[in-house]
């Protein structure tokens, strides 16, 4: 049986993808990344807070943390929430 006759092919996806390492934490005792991409931004949690548009800044070269005052935090506030949920043993499991 097959989903993909289920999917409405019309509309559009709203995916958010989650992601984080402990690499930088490990190896060069800098603290770990975690980042969070969505339909329109990406954001990046590092010592110094990263994020881009997605839309307008494919290459993600313009860091917009400073200037995007709403959305910045609630992605912080996701990314961070997923990241402990995960942690706790109530996200998914890769």
């Amino acid at each position: 049986m097959s989903l993909l006759d289920s999917i409405d092919k019309d509309s559009k996806l709203n995916l958010e993808a989650y992601s984080e390492t402990v690499y930088p934490f490990c190896h060069f005792h800098c603290a770990p990344l975690v980042s969070l991409t969505t339909q329109d931004y990406s954001f990046v949690q590092a010592p110094r807070p990263e994020l881009y548009s997605s839309k307008v800044d494919f290459a993600e070269l313009h860091n917009i943390a400073g200037e995007a005052s709403r959305c910045g935090p609630a992605l912080e506030t996701t990314a961070l929430c997923r990241g402990s949920a995960h942690r706790d043993g109530a996200g998914p499991r890769a």
